[in-house]
């Protein structure tokens, strides 16, 4: 009998387990990433920061899942570019929704983001290059991925566009709250 009762306790004990890391859902690429900046947070923090970093890196564990995520995120990493997420997936994330409409906001300009895509074999569109946009296409899914931009002379929907690398610049003409909210590919809020 008592075999029984340790076999089934450590079934339930391997169930509970797997249920959850399911729920968790740590994926060792985000992981790597929060430890990269070195910001882990503790229990011993205050909670309300716990459950941020769970929160955060529950939504960063299922963008890194989307095909393309990683790879875009990586070739920019890599050449010293700050690339972050940006509107509906953020807003979304902030009010408990997943969203796989991923877009992105980068510290270069447009031609530098085309170009490190064509060199890395992406697809791009980029029929919104004047105005900081370019379009990777990977698999069926389009990433919008836009460079930081000052809006000067605007004129209805018309304007002079400034490249800049200033996020504060950048949020400062964007047209929501929210759209103005960007997370890094850490999870740091901004």
């Amino acid at each position: 009998m008592s075999k029984i009762k340790i076999i089934f306790a450590i079934v339930v004990i391997y169930f509970i387990y797997k249920w959850f890391t399911t729920i968790m859902d740590f994926d060792l690429a985000v992981t790597k990433k929060v430890q990269k900046i070195g910001f882990m947070p503790t229990m011993d923090e205050k909670d309300s920061n716990w459950r941020k970093y769970i929160m955060m890196t529950a939504y960063l564990n299922f963008w890194f899942s989307i095909k393309g995520i990683a790879q875009i995120i990586d070739i920019f990493e890599k050449e010293k570019h700050d690339i972050r997420f940006i509107g509906g997936c953020v807003r979304d994330a902030l009010l408990g929704n997943k969203s796989s409409d991923i877009d992105f906001a980068i510290s270069c300009d447009p031609n530098t983001t085309a170009k490190l895509l064509m060199e890395n074999k992406i697809e791009i569109l980029e029929y919104g290059k004047k105005f900081g946009t370019i379009i990777a296409v990977i698999g069926k899914k389009n990433f919008e991925i836009t460079s930081l931009r000052e809006d000067k002379n605007q004129s209805g929907r018309y304007t002079e566009v400034l490249f800049t690398d200033d996020w504060n610049k950048d949020a400062l003409r964007r047209d929501f709250t929210f759209n103005a909210i960007n997370i890094n590919p850490t999870g740091k809020i901004e």
